[in-house]
């Protein structure tokens, strides 16, 4: 049942393009009429994208690795189907000092998140929720949070000094793990979370309505100040019950209805050093018995009784299933 909230927030380029407008109004009342001097246009790569901006992704990514926060990476972006830009920076393997290539393989884990992200971004686009909205908008038990640190005594307990925010969320900083310190492990475990969730701290192969498990979730402490750290956890868990309230519809099925219809994957065969790449629609039957073939499905296929999508897990799944 859509719940009623209230009136959304004007979207972000919608408050820009009314301060963009102000300000161009100011300037063009207190600029002198002399003609200003013309700014040297940015050099273009062939793909229209600016050489220099890009030259910043460059830098960007080899900081990473020169103060060891990465060991290495391949940043790729697509413009109508063309490469426009390819980097890759670091190692495969720093101790035996194998440089990173652009056809190295990477491990790619929880990517129900990506989805669930993609699907606020979505709602921020309508209007419905803004990256600075406090959670408890959407989830009135996320207005008074607490946080717990170890102690002599073995935890001492804190308010938490501001809301937790949708920003806060989607870049993991809201001080929010899953619950597996041993300061507050006894806590999650007596609510079902944590490590007596299962495998992976996994709830969409529950039975629980997603909103139901995040609401209990907002009694517990968490590890750190909003803001303050990056800690990975429950909050993506919650971005899906926020999609549910934002939207009206249950996560499954804004997913299938908003994201389903532009979702393609480019499966990769690999074989005797040639790579084939195949556009084709990642709902596919073919790429579901792929995976299960490989035994990568066997989290998965424990959701088929369940519900499915809880925003940190499960949406791929859904995706394959439908």
């Amino acid at each position: 049942m859509p719940h009623s909230f209230p009136r959304p927030r004007p979207s972000i380029l919608g408050r820009l393009a009314r301060s963009s407008v102000a300000a161009l109004a100011f300037v063009a009342l207190a600029s002198p009429l002399a003609a200003q001097p013309a700014r040297a246009p940015l050099a273009r790569a062939s793909n229209g994208f600016s050489a220099e901006r890009l030259a910043r992704v460059d830098r960007f990514l080899q900081q990473y690795v020169d103060s060891n926060r990465i060991g290495g990476a391949v940043a790729l972006v697509l413009r109508d189907g063309q490469v426009a830009y390819q980097k890759s920076v670091g190692w495969i393997d720093r101790e035996s000092r194998r440089p990173m290539t652009a056809d190295a393989l990477f491990r790619i884990a929880s990517q129900s998140k990506a989805i669930t992200s993609t699907a606020v971004l979505m709602l921020v686009e309508e209007g419905k929720i803004a990256l600075g909205d406090p959670v408890s908008r959407f989830i009135p038990a996320y207005a008074r949070t607490t946080v717990a640190s170890r102690a002599d005594s073995g935890r001492t307990i804190v308010p938490a000094r501001r809301q937790i925010t949708i920003q806060d969320l989607l870049t993991h900083t809201a001080g929010i793990s899953y619950g597996g310190e041993s300061w507050i492990a006894d806590r999650y475990v007596a609510k079902g979370l944590g490590p007596a969730a299962g495998n992976g701290w996994y709830t969409a192969d529950k039975t629980e309505p997603v909103c139901e498990t995040m609401e209990r979730l907002a009694s517990l402490p968490f590890i750190s100040q909003p803001g303050e750290a990056y800690v990975y956890g429950y909050n993506t868990d919650i971005l899906g019950c926020v999609v549910e309230r934002a939207s009206g519809l249950a996560l499954d099925e804004f997913i299938l209805g908003s994201l389903r219809a532009n979702l393609t994957c480019v499966r990769v065969i690999h074989g005797r050093g040639r790579h084939s790449h195949k556009k084709q629609p990642i709902l596919k039957d073919a790429i579901q018995r792929w995976l299960c073939s490989r035994r990568l499905g066997r989290h998965v296929i424990a959701y088929t009784s369940a519900r499915l999508c809880d925003g940190g897990g499960g949406a791929v799944y859904i995706l394959l299933r439908s």
